[in-house]
């Protein structure tokens, strides 16, 4: 009876994570965050014409506003891009089917450590987790990593007792390094530890397994290094139908400061609900934090008491399997000590690789808790997720629009439908390029030829000037006013004087929800 308990609460589990995380996924999040728009057009321009947007074939790094973007999402993501068009759902459903894939990984992990109860509690925290929810309803190209990070961990410790398994892990872990480039600090980071302390427990030796699995890894961390050479000017830029690995207008040097306090303080700001949501709304909600309010204390006990029993264990060179939750936070601490919070004001995504781990801990501290305090408290605790999990589910679903580039949709149609050789658009739209080339379908080859960009006031990112009749109003550029022109911009107060220079020169304004399309009436000649 227990069993079939058991089993039935799992399933109940499993079935309400995918669907947190698969209904109304083209309604919800509400709008359209620009790297989705830019995931779905470049997935559709590899399937359709084999570069990327800056003409590259089989780039490294896809050259995303000069600075770069991991590769691998945009290719995993064209096969749904055939079966649903260059659509935000699609780029959305490849997301979340690797989040549904992460509860799997999560469970069968959790329940080789430390049993089938664990596993079930790690399920849990898992599949009513506000950050994973949110991310894994949103087709960004660095969300990947999470599930990758996971599943080489799980094929690690499972090649502890099957050697072979070891390369498989190695593949999983290089895979991931084409997922978000800060995985090119968090692996070697993450596996030299790993690896030292399995050697010391003695649960790891060189064998035939382990030195094919390095070879796999060293290989894949081949074009990797080859970018950065390129970048540093050591050898020259290569462009070939094989492998491209472009050279950037710059690196995101600025990210990283030798000021560690400064950095982890916005790290932790992140962890306690104060990180920077303006810019990507759709990552968190600052009201339930990343794991609740009352969830980091039990991540606290967690983390205390893994480090506490592997030390002991330790000194008499015994392996304990759980400390695997903990070395992606351990291969993490460079990165979260060297990269400057203050460049963006510490978003959520720039630590997306911690927070399993971090989730994993949390289920562990839960655990020890539930044994030492009884039944009682660990049930009473858990019903409390529970109802966090509700009030959550309810806010997060019947969010208003937090994008309202969703109304410029029309705006951009008729733009495009009309002769206008010239269109202007308003950088305060909101309208980053990639929910542009999406709206316009703007072929590749003709983009990477045709755009013209500039840099950024104190920032490495490029800016989109114009591409073919396209014109991008920025706030230090002079607009042009031209009778042939179409202008689109927003109707708040910072543009009524540029209102009403339109119409003293005879525009006609039509006003779209909260958007001005000033055109003018030519006579034909």
């Amino acid at each position: 009876m227990r069993f079939l308990l058991s089993n039935f609460i799992i399933f109940l589990l499993f079935l309400t994570g995918f669907a947190v995380r698969l209904l109304y996924l083209n309604e919800i999040p509400r709008g359209v965050f620009g790297d989705e728009a830019f995931a779905a057009w470049e997935s559709w321009a590899l399937l359709n014409y084999g570069i990327d947007v800056g003409g590259y074939s089989n780039a490294v790094v896809i050259p995303y506003y000069g600075v770069g973007a991991a590769p691998f999402f945009y290719h995993f993501a064209t096969p749904f891009i055939v079966l649903f068009g260059p659509t935000v759902f699609a780029v959305r459903l490849a997301q979340s089917l690797l989040g549904c894939l992460t509860l799997v990984v999560t469970y069968l992990f959790a329940k080789k450590v430390l049993g089938k109860k664990f596993a079930m509690l790690a399920l849990f925290l898992l599949v009513i987790n506000p950050w994973h929810i949110m991310m894994s309803r949103q087709g960004v190209e660095i969300y990947p990593s999470v599930f990758f990070l996971l599943f080489g961990s799980y094929l690690f410790c499972l090649g502890l007792e099957k050697p072979r398994l070891l390369i498989l892990s190695a593949f999983v872990y290089g895979v991931s390094l084409y997922c978000y480039p800060p995985m090119w600090i968090i692996i070697p980071c993450l596996l030299l530890p790993q690896i030292l302390y399995c050697f010391y427990c003695r649960k790891i030796k060189i064998s035939k397994e382990f030195l094919i699995s390095g070879a796999i890894l060293a290989l894949m961390a081949v074009p990797p290094i080859l970018f950065l050479l390129v970048q540093w000017n050591i050898i020259p830029e290569v462009s070939t139908k094989v492998i491209s690995i472009p050279k950037m207008p710059s690196l995101r040097t600025s990210e990283f400061s030798l000021n560690v306090l400064n950095n982890c303080y916005y790290f932790f700001r992140i962890l306690f609900g104060h990180g920077y949501s303006n810019v990507r709304p759709n990552d968190y909600i600052p009201d339930f934090m990343l794991f609740y309010a009352f969830g980091l204390p039990f991540i606290a006990i967690g983390i205390v008491c893994l480090l506490h029993k592997a030390w002991i264990k330790l000194k008499v060179r015994n392996y304990y399997a759980p400390i695997l939750f903990l070395f992606p936070v351990l291969g993490a601490i460079p990165y979260i000590m060297f990269h400057s919070g203050d460049s963006w004001k510490a978003m959520v995504h720039q630590y997306i690789f911690v927070y399993i781990a971090l989730i994993l801990c949390g289920s562990y501290g839960l655990l020890i808790l539930w044994k030492r305090a009884g039944s009682l408290v660990g049930k009473t605790i858990t019903f409390l997720y529970f109802v966090s999990f509700i009030y959550f589910t309810f806010a997060y679903f019947n969010r208003p629009a937090v994008d309202p580039k969703i109304e410029i949709s029309p705006l951009l149609q008729r733009s495009q439908a009309s002769d206008a050789p010239i269109v202007w658009l308003s950088s305060s739209l909101g309208l980053m390029y990639g929910d542009f080339l999406l709206e316009s379908l703007y072929p590749p080859d003709s983009f990477s030829h045709d755009a013209k960009w500039s840099t950024q006031k104190n920032s490495n990112f490029m800016r989109l000037d114009e591409v073919g009749r396209y014109r991008f109003m920025h706030f230090d550029k002079e607009v042009i006013f031209n009778d042939s022109a179409v202008y689109i911009f927003p109707t708040h107060t910072d543009f009524s004087s540029f209102a009403k220079e339109l119409l003293k020169r005879g525009f006609d304004l039509d006003i779209i929800n909260n958007f001005a399309y000033g055109y003018k009436h030519v006579p034909k000649k």
